[in-house]
């Protein structure tokens, strides 16, 4: 702990050692659950998912599609399995909510539900951050 205070004390930061916890086993960050060895998606998050609602305007498919592709990497075949509903917000094509739209958005919301586990962030990759606000909505994805 010293280590840490003397690091932010040479850079001359300052932080509220009242909001500070050290020697924790998991913390709460970005919507997540980081524990020593693995990252788990809060079970918040995961109710949120399971009551998001139909889709029925095109912004909220683009606020669904957004917030999906955070989870590309840990859904099996996500570019297939999204690949219709991406094509409904294409400038050119009607948007209807089909039969198919309804089994499409159930199976994402069902595989972002059982994406628990993620890996650790890696240091020496490039860093990007990405906020959506719009209306209720406020998401955040660390990539």
């Amino acid at each position: 702990m010293k280590e840490v205070l003397d690091k932010l004390h040479e850079v001359d930061l300052q932080i509220n050692i009242d909001k500070c916890e050290f020697k924790i086993q998991k913390i709460s960050f970005l919507k997540l659950l980081i524990f020593i060895n693995d990252l788990w998606m809060n079970s918040w998050k995961v109710d949120v998912i399971r009551s998001w609602e139909v889709l029925w305007l095109l912004i909220h498919m683009q606020i669904f599609i957004n917030f999906c592709n955070f989870y590309q990497r840990f859904i099996k075949n996500f570019s297939k399995i999204i690949q219709f509903m991406i094509k409904l917000t294409w400038k050119d094509h009607l948007f209807e909510w089909t039969k198919i739209c309804q089994m499409i958005f159930e199976e994402l919301k069902q595989q972002i539900m059982t994406v628990f586990v993620l890996k650790h962030f890696n240091l020496i990759r490039k860093v990007i951050l990405k906020m959506n606000f719009l209306n209720y909505v406020n998401d955040e994805v660390l990539s």
